[in-house]
């Protein structure tokens, strides 16, 4: 697992906006803008989304709380990310990912929304782990 959340290409830059958080989000979790505010994801997540980079003012696993800025990248074609996935996924290499309602990666299955797409294989078990993806 890395350090960070924006994983690259080195040459480009992520396209960051800044929103207070509504609620505790947890950097790698898929958000939205609701309301002039960041929250984490629902299921299967349609529209614009945007990836929790990790806290500035800490580290890559400490949570932003509520009302503290979050950092969110507006994923683009072409750019890698270590994102959140959810506890009991089989991920195969390329699979297509959408979200579960806590804004965590998982394997599309029903779902219509495809947020990325996996970079590597992974399997969680009991506890949610996290996955490189990569944006089409």
């Amino acid at each position: 697992m890395s350090n960070i959340v924006y994983i690259g290409p080195a040459e480009s830059h992520p396209d960051v906006t800044e929103f207070p958080a509504s609620e505790v989000i947890s950097p790698r979790q898929v958000l939205v803008v609701s309301s002039g505010a960041f929250a984490v994801a629902g299921a299967d997540q349609e529209g614009m989304v945007y990836f929790a980079l990790e806290n500035i003012l800490g580290e890559v696993t400490e949570d932003y709380q509520v009302d503290e800025t979050v950092q969110g990248a507006r994923p683009q074609s072409g750019e890698y990310y270590e994102m959140a996935l959810a506890a009991g996924q089989t991920i195969a290499k390329d699979d297509a990912l959408t979200t579960d309602a806590s804004g965590n990666l998982v394997a599309l299955g029903a779902g219509e929304n495809v947020i990325a797409y996996a970079d590597e294989a992974v399997t969680t078990t009991g506890s949610a782990g996290s996955i490189r993806v990569y944006v089409k």
